[in-house]
């Protein structure tokens, strides 16, 4: 069984492509959630290895979500801000998480890759 993965995004098409082809390329188990406020209770009671997660949504942003993962210890995962608003990052956050644009999922199938999550392949 593959790695278990939370992507939140509050486009249920975006939800729905990213977690097809994370179920697909790697056998991940994915849960989708379309806020902050779902992605920290999912978080609050269960253990994930990546959190997949959207810039700009209603009720909160990625950054908000990457900051309370950053002040919870207990995760200690991995963080990629996908988001077709990359422009809109702040220079210092891109500094303390992955960032890649929606427009290219390849990028983010590498960046998962590269953190060595595709071992349930």
């Amino acid at each position: 069984m593959g790695a278990n993965i939370l992507v939140v995004d509050d486009q249920p098409e975006m939800r729905f492509l990213i977690a097809a082809n994370l179920r697909r390329l790697f056998n991940f188990q994915i849960v989708e959630t379309d806020s902050v406020q779902s992605a920290i209770k999912h978080l609050q009671s269960a253990k994930f290895e990546l959190i997949v997660s959207d810039l700009i949504m209603p009720n909160g942003s990625g950054i908000d979500l990457f900051n309370y993962v950053e002040e919870n210890p207990e995760f200690d995962g991995h963080f990629i801000l996908f988001t077709s608003a990359v422009d809109r990052v702040p220079p210092d956050d891109k500094e303390r998480v992955i960032v890649i644009d929606k427009r290219h999922m390849p990028e983010l199938l590498s960046a998962i890759e590269f953190l060595g999550l595709n071992n349930g392949r």
